[in-house]
């Protein structure tokens, strides 16, 4: 389950458990959301998404199912959750584009 709160303070993540571990805004969400469905389709290099990764494909699965009342944080098509969940279990498409 996914919740909308406020907060303060630091993020002090277990360094074993998660990576670039912070607190974000729904905009800032949606743009690691998007970075992530780029990585997938091959559109942003290894290199570079280890640098600056986007969400865990799993997060982005998550955050973009509907929910109650139709209540979504992330728009993507099924494609995209599709493929955010193939990606999240190793399986990385080559570009076409």
């Amino acid at each position: 389950m996914v919740f909308e709160i406020t907060v303060a303070g630091e993020v002090n993540p277990d360094p074993a458990e998660a990576c670039n571990a912070r607190w974000e805004s729904s905009n800032g969400i949606a743009a690691l959301g998007r970075r992530t469905i780029d990585y997938a389709l091959g559109r942003i290099p290894e290199s570079e998404w280890r640098h600056s990764p986007g969400l865990e494909p799993i997060w982005l699965w998550l955050l973009s199912a509907p929910g109650v009342g139709g209540w979504q944080l992330l728009h993507v098509s099924q494609d995209e959750r599709d493929l955010a969940l193939k990606l999240a279990w190793g399986n990385r498409p080559v570009a076409s584009v």
